[in-house]
């Protein structure tokens, strides 16, 4: 009797373990069809030629990582989990996919880019509002990523190695306004918490964003 307590036991406990490694595999496989899913999209849409490939990692790290020698864009659990519909998935992407696309022109880029990165940080960020509107997403949802994702680095920080969150969202939102200004126009982003707290943190940045972009379509205008 013993014995077969046991082994009923032992029984139990390996089906549960299978049950728990099951559900876990198969959000793994969810995760990863999301990815290729969207990552090929925004690739086909944009006519991108460059080899690229999604890999999902199970790691509570909130962190996007690539490999420009395998062109893979690592989308690790921690961040995936910032992520709330496809168009903010399409963002975090589109940003990775910009990256090793600009990588890609040859050693001389790389070293420029890993001197000056900043400029490439903005150019990386412009591109991705790109493939996003090429491939039918909304670029709203990349200051929406943005906002919940980037901090505010230390003073010395945002002049040499990266810029806060605050400014990325606004070079974003520039670039959405001047190009494709329908998007704020018609926002459905506007009742989001996240974008939310974005126009309460940037409403004098905004203005001058506006004024500068009327002075721009006015100079435009007088030209043709």
């Amino acid at each position: 009797m013993r014995t077969f307590l046991i082994i009923l036991t032992l029984l139990l406990y390996s089906c549960n373990y299978c049950i728990a490694h099951s559900n876990n595999q198969n959000d793994n496989i969810f995760y990863q069809k999301q990815l290729n899913e969207t990552g090929f999209k925004i690739l086909n849409a944009n006519n991108i030629t460059n080899r690229m490939n999604f890999r999902y990692k199970d790691s509570p790290k909130l962190k996007i990582s690539t490999s420009l020698m395998k062109k893979n864009i690592y989308v690790y659990k921690g961040a995936f989990e910032l992520v709330e519909d496809e168009n903010e998935l399409a963002a975090l992407l589109c940003r990775e996919i910009s990256y090793i696309n600009n990588a890609s022109n040859g050693l001389l880029r790389r070293t420029s880019m890993s001197y000056s990165p900043l400029k490439y940080e903005k150019k990386a960020d412009r591109r991705a509002v790109d493939y996003m509107v090429n491939a039918g997403y909304n670029p709203i949802s990349l200051i929406i990523f943005l906002n919940k994702r980037t901090g505010e680095p230390k003073w010395f920080e945002q002049y040499f190695i990266s810029h806060n969150g605050l400014k990325r969202q606004l070079y974003t939102y520039e670039y959405i306004y001047e190009k494709y200004p329908s998007f704020i126009a018609q926002n459905n982003y506007l009742k989001n918490p996240y974008y939310q707290n974005f126009l309460r943190n940037s409403i004098s940045e905004r203005k001058e964003i506006y004024e500068s972009t009327k002075l721009k379509l006015k100079i435009k205008d007088e030209t043709n």
